[in-house]
């Protein structure tokens, strides 16, 4: 029996989740960049006591925000669901530099029983990849009951 409080009640989110479910969904070629600004904010939040020219290894987290990135998790999920941070796995090649620009590139992939969307990140400069993270979100239906 399908697990009906991880399923949209609305047809339409429901085929598109489904959809997504069948076909990972792939973001390419987003420009992100390690800010000076926004990394020291990263790190004071975290308590991070690397130097003016460190980037967190956990600051790629923040590219999730872009617009396009957003978007992309909120089409997957449809309408009354939360995505709610489970966990997260970064893997380096070499270190992210401060002020520097990268491309992003993303696939999105739903799974059930429980209901996730795993993100597989790619970060790479001119020269080639310098990491790959991979985010797991749990789907969490808002304002409706839950069945164990």
């Amino acid at each position: 029996m399908e697990d009906e409080a991880v399923r949209p009640k609305n047809p339409e989110a429901q085929s598109k989740t489904a959809l997504l479910h069948l076909t990972p969904m792939h973001l390419t070629s987003i420009r992100v960049r390690t800010d000076r600004a926004e990394v020291a904010a990263f790190a004071g939040e975290i308590g991070c006591l690397g130097g003016p020219d460190f980037v967190p290894m956990t600051f790629p987290i923040r590219w999730l925000t872009q617009p396009d990135v957003r978007q992309a998790i909120s089409q997957a999920l449809g309408p009354g669901y939360l995505p709610v941070h489970e966990g997260q796995s970064f893997a380096y090649v070499k270190s992210l530099k401060i002020e520097h620009d990268y491309e992003l590139a993303i696939r999105l992939k739903l799974s059930e029983k429980p209901s996730r969307l795993t993100l597989h990140m790619r970060v790479s400069d001119p020269q080639g990849e310098v990491c790959t993270l991979e985010t797991v979100l749990r789907i969490v239906p808002i304002g409706m009951d839950q069945r164990s």
